[in-house]
């Protein structure tokens, strides 16, 4: 019964540990520029482009973009939708398909370099005891003890990762806007993946509506 108490403990401890907001958390930085051409300039009908050798990001990144912008009035088209990857699409054939689909701009998310660790925090050392023994007729105990002890390694994770996006004006092939994104984790409940999409996602979102081509409500 001790040794499962002190167990409990322990993995109690671990958990509290990892869960706690001083310990895990993800932050998203930016810098984002305007070409001076292009001041308030708010896309309608925007073809999609993600360029990142993990599906999994390639996904969450298409899908939150998807919703976020359709929150904001402006329709996000997947590259790959108009154009699946089984032949070589001339640019003739992209300019005829953007006419047909009425598209306006083209977004594109670059993943760059990214690095994750996982690093020892602290060991801690957890002891249980067992007592065995009897009571003899005059009422006295006679006993003997064992103890042992346990250690527990308690592991943190962080990561970096580096992405740009670039919005272009499909019609004359010019750069609108440009951005630097850095998401930083830590935490195992942070690192991952999905969570750099998520990031990112939202370091675009917020460039985009901080220098005016998308709007922060639409009501």
């Amino acid at each position: 019964m001790i040794r499962l108490v002190f167990r409990q403990f322990c993995l109690a401890s671990i958990l509290l540990l990892f869960c706690s907001p001083s310990n895990a958390f993800r932050s998203t930085k930016f810098e984002s520029y305007t070409d001076p051409d292009y001041k308030g300039y708010t896309p309608k009908r925007v073809v999609l482009l993600v360029a990142s050798q993990s599906f999994q990001l390639r996904e969450v990144v298409k899908n939150r973009l998807i919703k976020s912008f359709e929150k904001k009035g402006v329709v996000i088209i997947p590259y790959r939708k108009l154009f699946p990857p089984t032949r070589t699409w001339s640019a003739e054939d992209q300019v005829k398909i953007y006419k047909r689909e009425n598209i306006d701009s083209g977004l594109i998310v670059t993943a760059g370099t990214s690095s994750s660790a996982v690093i020892p925090i602290a060991t801690q050392t957890y002891g249980t005891t067992n007592v065995f023994g009897s009571y003899g007729s005059r009422g006295t105990f006679h006993g003997s003890a064992n103890s042992d002890s346990t250690s527990y390694n308690i592991y943190g994770a962080r990561s970096i990762a580096n992405f740009s996006a670039v919005l272009l004006d499909i019609g004359k092939n010019r750069t609108v806007w440009y951005a630097d994104i850095v998401v930083k984790a830590s935490g195992t409940a942070f690192v991952s993946k999905k969570g750099d999409a998520k990031g990112v996602t939202k370091g675009i979102i917020r460039g985009l509506e901080k220098d005016g081509h998308i709007k922060k409500k639409v009501k």
